[in-house]
């Protein structure tokens, strides 16, 4: 990530201070990259990473794969103070909620979301 590379220097220049990176993953769905990119950037920057998004395109199965090992991964990795999965549209394959607007109702997905703090 070239910008945050940039940003970060010119940070140190000017001796400023950041307290947590955010950043977004939407690369792939291998969670051992997803993984590996988070430990890479943790160790060049030394700073609590806050993942505000994340999702990648795969079918039904591995969305729900991906997702069980990418919320353990994140809750392991004491370095990631927070964490956000993108949610999907309304009825979508990745939605966390079932239909439209003020929707209350978790899918699977969201199920599986919402218990992984517990």
């Amino acid at each position: 990530m070239a910008w945050l590379e940039k940003f970060m220097e010119g940070v140190e220049k000017r001796k400023l201070r950041v307290d947590f990176l955010a950043v977004h993953w939407y690369r792939s769905a291998d969670v051992g990259k997803f993984s590996e990119w988070l430990d890479g950037l943790h160790q060049r920057y030394d700073r609590p990473i806050w993942v505000t998004e994340f999702n990648a395109k795969f079918t039904d199965g591995d969305r729900d794969k991906f997702a069980r090992e990418a919320f353990r991964m994140l809750e392991h990795h004491r370095f990631v103070e927070r964490f956000a999965y993108m949610n999907g549209f309304h009825a979508e394959p990745g939605a966390l909620f079932e239909g439209k607007g003020d929707a209350k109702t978790p899918t699977k997905l969201g199920e599986l979301y919402r218990d992984t703090a517990r």
